[in-house]
């Protein structure tokens, strides 16, 4: 498969859930994709959207309407043992090891889950599969018969990296995966994460809300906000000249040590509006610190400028943060 070629991809995608006061459409006529070996940063506050992005593009969240494509092949309806088939291909590390490894189950039991539900193999196979599986990240086979809760946060998130790689999979969903390590293992982690792309030509989508982090991961970025996207772009394109004001005030977030980032740091008036009910116009607009009256009539589209970047604004570039952090990439 070619690099520029899309290995998953969603068209128009939306997904909507029933709640007891309505509808609440979480995910809202998306495009999205991600090539081979590439990685894909999807960015936003709580309640963005983001996660839900991803969970649907590994078909967890059933598509309201929309599209889903895998390898060229429409995955938006699929049986259930093709369903089964196209999980094998797609993996995901959640956010908190703690919670995500059963502490009673032993690392090999963790590993050999995931190949017990997709491969007859036996029981010699899958411990040979699963010390394989620990040694690509960085940790020895002897691990294997003690149980997870002996591990420390970061050689638990290793575990789990390690069970997802077990079924070599395609594409790798990570939903903030080193925001419950300390520094110095996210930086463990993420060199981690580099070396396994790097051999494997594996795909990440990475869900976060860490603009630090996604600066020296992704190679292109998605901005959500209430459920739509809002800016797409090559990251060091959007990181150095974000064209929406939402982004640029994710910008503006990242904690700073010079004064000027922190003096001049954009602050947004209160939290996103409930996606139940929606302001009219642009969504943002009740924050936005360059809306005009227009922003809260008409709704800005999702323009492709001429330099190929994605944005959604009437007024795009206009307002820009002061940065420090892309001096240490």
């Amino acid at each position: 498969m070619s690099p520029d070629k899309k290995l998953i991809s969603a068209v128009d995608l939306s997904v909507t859930f029933k709640v007891p006061s309505g509808s609440l459409r979480a995910v809202d006529t998306v495009s999205f994709y991600v090539n081979a070996g590439e990685t894909v940063a999807i960015v936003g506050e709580s309640g963005s959207g983001k996660t839900t992005l991803a969970l649907s593009l590994m078909r967890a969240y059933a598509p309201t309407s929309g599209n889903l494509f895998f390898e060229d092949q429409d995955i938006t309806h699929l049986s259930e043992k093709a369903l089964k088939d196209f999980r094998k291909k797609v993996q995901m590390v959640f956010q908190d090891p703690y919670s995500s490894l059963d502490p009673r189950m032993t690392v090999s039991q963790v590993i050999a889950e995931p190949l017990r539900a997709h491969f007859k193999l036996s029981a010699k196979e899958r411990d040979e599969k699963a010390g394989e599986s620990l040694k690509a990240v960085g940790l020895s086979p002897d691990f294997l018969n003690r149980r997870a809760s002996q591990f420390s946060g970061g050689q638990r998130q290793r575990i789990a990296i390690a069970r997802a790689l077990a079924l070599d999979p395609k594409v790798l969903v990570a939903d903030e995966p080193v925001s419950a390590l300390d520094v110095s293992t996210q930086a463990q982690i993420v060199n981690l994460l580099q070396s396994i792309q790097e051999e494997r030509n594996i795909s990440y989508i990475l869900v976060s809300h860490d603009l630090r982090l996604v600066y020296h991961l992704a190679t292109r970025v998605v901005v959500m906000y209430l459920g739509k996207v809002v800016e797409e772009g090559a990251c060091d394109d959007v990181v150095a000249n974000p064209q929406h004001p939402y982004t640029a005030a994710l910008l503006s977030a990242v904690p700073a040590l010079d004064e000027a980032s922190r003096r001049d740091r954009i602050v947004l008036n209160g939290a996103p509006p409930s996606p139940i009910a929606r302001p009219t116009g642009c969504s943002f607009h009740p924050r936005c610190p360059i809306a005009r009256p227009e922003c809260s009539t008409n709704m800005p589209e999702l323009q492709t400028m001429p330099n190929g970047r994605k944005v959604a604004c009437f007024y795009p570039g206009e307002l820009q943060p002061h940065i420090s952090f892309t001096s240490s990439k």
